[in-house]
C-alpha cells in the first residue's frame, strides 16, 4: 500500500504488515534501489519512527502522514559539503633495476 499526500512526490510509504511501514525516497522505474529513509511501527498512541541515516534517533508521531512529512523534509535538509580536492596518496619510489 502506498500513501500519497503533500509529501507524495518525495517519498513512498510502503506497508510491510498491518502495523509496520517503510518510508523510502520516491524513485521512478527503479523502485527496488530507492533508499529507505525510515522504518515505522504503529504503537499505542501513534507511530514510532527509526531513521536509517543521520542522527539515528527514534521519533514519535501521532499520524502516518506526519511521519512521511518528516521524512520528506529530511530529504530537503541534506546539504552537501561540496566537492573536495583529491587527497594525495604517499607512495614509495620505484625499485631500481
Amino acid at each position: 500500500m502506498t500513501h500519497d499526500s503533500s509529501w507524495g512526490e518525495f517519498v513512498d510509504v510502503i506497508e510491510i504488515d498491518d502495523r509496520a511501514f517503510r518510508i523510502r525516497v520516491r524513485a521512478g522505474a527503479d523502485a527496488c534501489s530507492a533508499p529507505v529513509l525510515a522504518y515505522v511501527e504503529q504503537v499505542d498512541g501513534g507511530f514510532e519512527v527509526v531513521w536509517t541515516s543521520g542522527s539515528r534517533r527514534r521519533a514519535f508521531f501521532a499520524t502516518l502522514d506526519e511521519c512521511a512529512e518528516a521524512a520528506a523534509s529530511r530529504i530537503g535538509d541534506h546539504t552537501s559539503s561540496g566537492p573536495i580536492r583529491p587527497v594525495p596518496i604517499p607512495h614509495l619510489p620505484p625499485l631500481p633495476g
